[in-house]
């Protein structure tokens, strides 16, 4: 790295140097420069390791008053433990956009879209708003239904509730700055929220993933274990699978996240995709980060495909037991999985394909853009269509209780 000129008086000197990792000039707060990317990520694991430490973001006190408010977590310890440093983890990472916001020359970013359908754009929002009210209004009939009707509190719709509130919030996470970029022209996005955006999107991601496997898991016990199924799947445990989920899904993109905010944002700020992807940001850092991708990208294949396996396995349990016994109730309860199955085929072998796009250096970025959004809306769009075609009781709930008022829940009788 060559240093070609200096200005500025004091301790902070401002220097322009040409980085031989990215072939560009970047401006480098000459006091931090060589501790920013180290310390931060030190600050980071600190706090994460050593909760007790002075990189305390919170007040326990006010923490602890705000927590006992909430009953589930009152009711189960580490659930608390949990809710507490979920906070404190959020800080931090808010805490440092806003450091790598003020140190580095990077402010904002600036999202391309879909370039190569610039010519169409009145005609692709439409499109990507009619796909937005269907998946909205599907999710939330699929909501509505199974908190009307009393046939519906189980196990299996309680989680299929939590699926539909994802599908929600994954389309609502991304669509509506497209919206803006589509529409308006709108693309700049700020380096904090490009980061929060990112973070949910992998967020949700991961918690579907669990999701998906806690269904697969309920409906083994359904088939497998008929006899002892309200007995094993019964309300607290429903309550602990969803709430594990939820905290899983939430903390397991807070490695690659901080990885991303400790690199060095200097130079382009134009993210090559419709919204703050993670490779697609990740590359605009001015240092080496093939690397960095590489591991993202493995750590994505098994989050994705290791979930696959454990479902396509008891799947594969399932269908030898309806094999050899052959019984009224085993292919009644099969019928409900084969709508699980076709969701959970198509949520992961659409992620490999966006996965794979990325490595494969032979694809456009407009592809890879367009096959990114089919992707995460085609999911969300189909899984309310599955579940209500392929499912009687769905469809005797919605041909019952549309038209009727809501009425106090009350799950697992």
């Amino acid at each position: 790295m060559e240093a070609t000129s200096s200005k500025g008086t004091g301790s902070d000197v401002v220097v322009d140097v040409t980085s031989t990792l990215c072939d560009r000039k970047c401006l480098h707060w000459s006091e931090p420069e060589a501790t920013s990317s180290e310390n931060a990520r030190g600050d980071i694991w600190m706090a994460i390791l050593e909760p007790r430490s002075k990189v305390r973001m919170f007040n326990s006190r006010r923490i602890s008053r705000v927590s006992k408010s909430l009953k589930v977590t009152m009711r189960f310890p580490v659930l608390f433990y949990l809710h507490t440093h979920l906070f404190r983890f959020a800080h931090l990472v808010l805490k440092m956009t806003a450091t790598n916001e003020t140190q580095h020359n990077v402010k904002e970013f600036l999202l391309a879209g879909i370039p190569g359908l610039q010519t169409h754009q009145n005609l692709l929002f439409i499109a990507l708003l009619l796909v937005y009210l269907a998946v909205m209004a599907g999710n939330l009939l699929i909501l509505y239904l199974v908190i009307l009707d009393q046939r519906l509190h189980t196990p299996m719709y309680f989680f299929l509730c939590h699926l539909s509130v994802l599908d929600i919030l994954i389309t609502t996470t991304i669509l509506p700055k497209m919206f803006a970029v589509i529409l308006l022209e709108d693309r700049i996005i700020s380096f904090s929220w490009c980061f929060v955006q990112m973070y949910l999107v992998l967020a949700i991601g991961c918690t579907e993933n669990v999701i998906l496997i806690v269904m697969a898991y309920d409906r083994y016990i359904a088939i497998m274990k008929p006899l002892h199924y309200h007995l094993i799947i019964n309300g607290k445990l429903c309550v602990l699978l969803a709430v594990g989920a939820w905290v899983l899904g939430y903390l397991a993109p807070f490695v690659p996240l901080i990885n991303a905010l400790s690199l060095t944002y200097c130079g382009p700020n134009i993210v090559a995709y419709c919204y703050c992807d993670y490779p697609a940001v990740v590359s605009l850092a001015c240092a080496d980060v093939s690397d960095i991708i590489s591991m993202a990208f493995i750590n994505a294949m098994c989050i994705v495909n290791i979930p696959l396996l454990l479902i396509l396995f008891s799947y594969f349990r399932i269908i030898l037991n309806i094999y050899f016994t052959n019984t009224e109730d085993s292919k009644k309860a099969f019928s409900t999985c084969s709508s699980h199955l076709i969701v959970v085929l198509t949520y992961y072998f659409s992620l490999d394909l966006l996965y794979i796009t990325v490595v494969i250096g032979n694809i456009s970025a407009d592809a890879r853009v367009i096959i990114g959004v089919f992707i995460y809306l085609l999911t969300p769009l189909l899984n309310p269509i599955i579940y209500s075609l392929r499912n009687k009781q769905i469809k005797q709930a919605a041909e019952k209780y549309l038209d009727l008022p809501l009425r106090p829940i009350t799950f697992f009788h």
